[in-house]
């Protein structure tokens, strides 16, 4: 008797809007901490210890990888949730420190609201609509964590806004 060869088939499953959101806004979340806690300078504020990598924090990363499979196997939404003490520090961090222009802060503003409402907002570099983006506080663009690394990677240390080149605040 002799076993026939296996058949191997690549079948793609369709997924609904709201599990490509989910999936796409857990693993933004999940890039931007590895993205941000490896950025040049990042030893001096949140760095590599409260990084998905670091070994103290495995904890944090074996859930990480659980929400990825609930996600991917229709397991959840994602849901925005941001303190009213924090949302207050964001606008006092863009205005206080980072002397943000107005139309920056308003920004950052709706795409908290948005967030918090579980409407994602398109990323300004790429147009991935997501839970998650990085605002750059001195002219408001919303970036994804894959176009802030693309940006890294093929421009080195982040500097600027990848969108229009503004200079990251000292």
């Amino acid at each position: 008797i002799s076993v026939p060869p296996p058949r191997r088939a690549t079948v793609v499953l369709e997924t609904s809007p709201s599990e490509r959101l989910s999936y796409n806004s857990l693993v933004s979340y999940i890039r931007a901490n590895i993205v941000l806690t490896s950025l040049e300078g990042a030893e001096r504020g949140a760095g590599a210890d409260v990084s998905l990598l670091h070994h103290a924090n495995k904890k944090s990363a074996r859930a990480a990888i659980e929400n990825i499979r609930l996600t991917c196997n229709g397991g959840g939404k994602q849901v925005a949730t941001l303190s009213p003490e924090f949302y207050s520090e964001a606008v006092e961090w863009l205005n206080e420190r980072y002397h943000a222009p107005p139309h920056a802060v308003a920004r950052c503003r709706a795409f908290m609201d948005a967030a918090q409402a579980g409407e994602p907002l398109p990323c300004d570099k790429c147009s991935l609509p997501l839970l998650l983006q990085l605002v750059f506080p001195l002219c408001g663009h919303l970036v994804c964590p894959e176009c802030v690394e693309a940006s890294v990677e093929a421009s080195g240390p982040l500097s600027a806004c990848p969108v229009c080149e503004v200079a990251l605040p000292p």
